[in-house]
């Protein structure tokens, strides 16, 4: 039955790739939900916090609301990019 509430987001995984552009070298971040639906993307030159809290505002945005938990690979930056841009509620879980 549906009562029309929706489920909390979930970000499930958030990973990425380093892949060359135009000779350059970027890391390409991806959001997908739940459902395995692609929420958002994100091209940077740099895997640091600053580039992963962008990533996770921007991802964030494209949802009605923030997610309750976010699965990454486990780089150093994630923890403080998701406290510092969806919220201390918001579960970190990891994953290889």
């Amino acid at each position: 039955m549906d009562t029309g509430q929706r489920r909390p987001a979930r970000l499930d995984p958030v990973d990425g790739i380093y892949l060359k552009v135009r000779g350059r070298w970027a890391y390409l971040y991806r959001a997908i939900d739940r459902d395995g639906r692609l929420v958002d993307t994100m091209l940077s030159e740099r895997r640091d916090v600053a580039a992963a809290r962008a990533f996770f505002r921007s991802a964030r945005s494209v949802t009605d609301q923030g997610p309750d938990r976010v699965t990454t690979d486990g780089h150093g930056s994630y923890p403080r990019a998701i406290r510092t841009a969806l919220g201390r509620r918001v579960v970190h879980r990891t994953s290889a």
